[in-house]
């Protein structure tokens, strides 16, 4: 399922927790130097590997019991799927070097962006949408989320998903100076466990959970209730 075309992904995390390994101070050094390329800035100690690229657009870190890394997009198209296959491959990599077997919890956390023209714009959008607050007047959003925010939690078999929604200001270079959005926050994970040799796949599939979640949201907020037709009086 494709992408409303007023949604952005702007950011995206991925993490992949497993059982504690003595190995991991062992080959903290081997870790870092799998993964380091394509970094600028590198900080290891006994407490793991944190990895950064340029201006903060993206970070990994690894530690002991836990691997996560982020990406935060300015503009262009970004491509969830090319993100995926980014992580699994440094996220296979590592594990591999720590003789994993399994990961234990899997999960994916997306940014999404509907970009509006002010942050007034986004306040208004979000009060019509899901709650009214003409009783509780507030001014314009800083560029921090306020008490603007609504958030959904849903668990099932497979998936736990938890999204909050927040009218936010737009704080991207591409941006206005006041410009703002509507924010949908949504984390979806897996708390079965799963093979290394499987992560891809199974962080490819937490990607099109997400997309379909946020597609079908999203969507489900713009459907108007078509007007009642009128039985003519006989």
């Amino acid at each position: 399922m494709p992408l409303p075309s007023s949604l952005t992904p702007i950011r995206a995390f991925a993490q992949a927790n497993y059982p504690s390994s003595f190995l991991f101070i062992d080959r903290i050094g081997e870790l870092a130097q799998s993964v380091r390329q394509g970094y600028e800035e590198a900080a290891i100690g006994p407490e793991g590997v944190d990895l950064q690229g340029k201006k903060g657009e993206i970070q990994l870190k690894a530690s002991d019991g836990k691997f996560w890394m982020a990406e935060r997009w300015i503009g262009g198209n970004p491509r969830l799927t090319e993100f995926a296959e980014f992580v699994s491959e440094k996220f296979i990599t590592m594990a591999n070097l720590l003789d994993l077997e399994d990961y234990n919890r899997t999960g994916v956390r997306i940014y999404y962006l509907e970009p509006k023209v002010s942050v007034e714009e986004a306040v208004q959008t979000f009060q019509k949408r899901h709650i009214d607050y003409r009783n509780e007047p507030f001014n314009a959003i800083p560029g921090l989320p306020t008490k603007c925010m609504i958030t959904f939690a849903a668990k099932d078999e497979e998936y736990t998903r938890q999204l909050t929604v927040t009218a936010i200001k737009d704080e991207r270079e591409i941006s206005g100076a006041n410009a703002g959005g509507i924010l949908m926050d949504l984390d979806v994970s897996r708390e079965k466990p799963i093979p290394i040799s499987k992560y891809e796949a199974t962080l490819k599939e937490l990607v099109e959970v997400s997309i379909k979640t946020i597609s079908n949201f999203y969507n489900s907020l713009r459907e108007e209730k078509l007007p009642e037709k009128k039985v003519a009086e006989s």
